[in-house]
């Protein structure tokens, strides 16, 4: 398409078909599924993640901030700040924990439903990735360095 930017991110949610991407430079969060929303957004999102009941959709970027945001109207329900620019953002499978991550080498795990703060961990470089494990019993970073730690 003439004039279309880079996809920059993106997120899947299985549970409501639904898929959200934000390309360069746009101010908003474009929602695909049966029908189209969009969800305004600072238009610097770096990564962003479904809850896995498909309820809250929550993206953080440059801007240095975390939003949870209601994925059916894109209403924020609450933003967590952060020291730097995010990278990355996981749900835990059940549902109950939010971890984040990025170029202030920390990832921070916070109670998803009630936003409290759970757990800062630091780390020896930027986090560019974090993933749950099917079970929740840990989750893996990868960083700058190409390292990929379990915790």
């Amino acid at each position: 398409m003439p004039g279309a930017s880079a996809l920059r991110t993106s997120a899947y949610s299985a549970l409501a078909e639904e898929l959200v991407a934000q390309q360069e430079r746009a101010e908003t969060l474009d929602v695909a599924s049966v029908g189209t929303a969009s969800i305004a957004s600072s238009g610097n999102v770096r990564a962003m993640a479904f809850s896995v009941d498909s309820s809250l959709l929550i993206s953080g970027g440059l801007d240095e901030r975390v939003t949870v945001c209601e994925a059916a109207t894109g209403r924020a329900v609450r933003q967590h700040k952060y020291q730097a620019e995010v990278r990355a953002i996981a749900v835990s499978p059940d549902n109950t924990v939010l971890a984040y991550g990025g170029a202030d080498r920390r990832v921070v795990l916070r109670d998803l439903k009630m936003g409290t703060l759970l757990k800062e961990i630091d780390y020896t470089c930027a986090v560019r990735c974090i993933e749950f494990a099917p079970d929740g019993s840990h989750f893996a970073t990868g960083g700058e360095n190409g390292r990929v730690m379990l915790r």
